[in-house]
């Protein structure tokens, strides 16, 4: 190869790896700057997991069937598992026992995200329901058991079939409140803002895909204030979360603005994956709107 030649094709390959870099760059730097944490490793090293009580023929070892009395803090069914799917950690919750697997940490002002798909199986006392039922429930506080001694006192991401979105909260009759714009009991963008107890029927703007395959689920919270997303539409919003501390006999409201993330089993097969957090200081302006309730 002439000199001059071969001293053009160096600098021609210099070139197109400066080039190369430079065009690569703003995509690593901005997924760096996402700030996306995952929550799910194939030990379940951030969760513990919580066990209500069996239907009385499902055996449990170490534990005798008494009305109200949960099996604890353990998993000797294996309700939660963990596998690597292609690389990947996927959660397997039975849903054998109802319970709820729950972060050791707590969490304020955040957007978590993660994907969710049915399995087959069912399981008293909902082996015969219509629908199979789950949820991912946040800002849980208190002591495990205190709700249908399975779970905590917390705002619930309703998974349920057919009603995926809703809202519900796991607090005794009447002790929380949230404002919501609705007509009557379900999310309706454009309506007046109502004050709500108890459930919230998500809006009409996403439905769940078919059984078996994935479906992306978005929560984002800030200070009390929430706004639930099924496959990239928002199905729901509620601002001003508060409740009333009933066991201790108090009236006062307080605001709900953090806690646990629980993953409900509710007699039904499910599969998690891609649960990831990131702090958020403010709603994205792509929400503005639905805070607005518009």
């Amino acid at each position: 190869m002439h000199k001059r030649a071969f001293l053009n094709s160096i600098l021609t390959g210099v070139a197109a790896l400066f080039l190369g870099a430079c065009a690569q760059s703003p995509k690593t730097n901005e997924t760096a700057s996402e700030n996306w944490r995952p929550l799910l490793d194939e030990k379940l090293s951030l969760w513990e997991p919580f066990l209500g009580v069996p239907a009385p023929e499902i055996k449990v070892p170490g534990y005798t069937y008494k009305k109200n009395t949960p099996v604890g803090l353990r998993d000797p069914n294996g309700v939660y598992t963990v596998q690597l799917v292609d690389g990947e950690p996927v959660l397997h919750v039975s849903g054998e026992v109802f319970g709820g697997l729950t972060t050791k940490e707590t969490f304020a002002d955040y957007h978590v995200r993660f994907e969710f798909r049915w399995g087959q199986k069912k399981y008293a006392p909902r082996k015969n329901a219509k629908k199979r039922d789950g949820g991912f429930v946040f800002h849980a506080i208190g002591e495990h058991g205190f709700f249908a001694n399975a779970w905590k006192h917390a705002a619930q991401f309703q998974i349920q079939e057919t009603d995926v979105g809703d809202f519900f909260p796991l607090f005794e009759n009447k002790a929380f409140k949230a404002d919501v714009p609705a007509e009557g009991r379900r999310y309706t963008p454009g309506a007046p803002f109502r004050t709500l107890s108890g459930g919230i029927t998500k809006g009409a703007a996403a439905r769940e895909n078919a059984h078996g395959d994935w479906n992306s689920c978005e929560l984002l919270a800030v200070g009390a204030d929430a706004v639930l997303v099924l496959n990239g539409k928002v199905v729901n919003v509620v601002k001003n979360m508060r409740y009333v501390d009933v066991k201790s006999g108090s009236s006062t409201e307080k605001p709900l603005t953090s806690g646990q993330f629980q993953i409900q089993s509710e007699g039904a097969e499910m599969d998690f994956r891609r649960i990831e957090i990131k702090p958020i200081a403010k709603f994205p302006a792509a929400y503005a709107d639905a805070l607005a309730g518009k």
